[in-house]
């Protein structure tokens, strides 16, 4: 009796193949953005440090710059956002990912609160 391996094993070394590459063009890619340098008001990112979501002022005014929030917000808005933030932050994405997803959130509560 004869016994053939290749038919016993007909996708032994599948694993071994290169896998394919995606090239994914620079123009298909969305461009960074530097975040817009804004003044905030000490009440505005004080909250957000006294509520630990930013362990100093200057860290707070960062995260606040990635906003889409106009520096006449209230400071319970801007707490808002940085909740929204920060919770977007450890669901794993990437801050600008973060800074959209807590805009769209922040947008909805006040369409929310405009309607009733």
């Amino acid at each position: 009796m004869y016994h053939d391996p290749k038919l016993v094993q007909p996708y032994a070394e599948y694993h071994a193949h290169a896998r394919p590459m995606v090239i994914v063009q620079a123009a298909a890619r969305e461009k960074l953005r530097s975040p817009q340098k804004r003044i905030w008001k000490v009440s505005q990112y004080v909250p957000i440090v006294e509520h630990g979501l930013a362990s100093s002022g200057t860290n707070a005014v960062a995260m606040l710059n990635l906003s889409g929030l106009r520096t006449s917000a209230s400071p319970a808005l801007c707490l808002a956002w940085a909740r929204s933030f920060c919770q977007a932050l450890e669901g794993g994405v990437a801050a600008e990912t973060a800074a959209a997803i807590a805009d769209r959130h922040v947008k909805r509560t006040r369409q929310g609160d405009a309607d009733d």
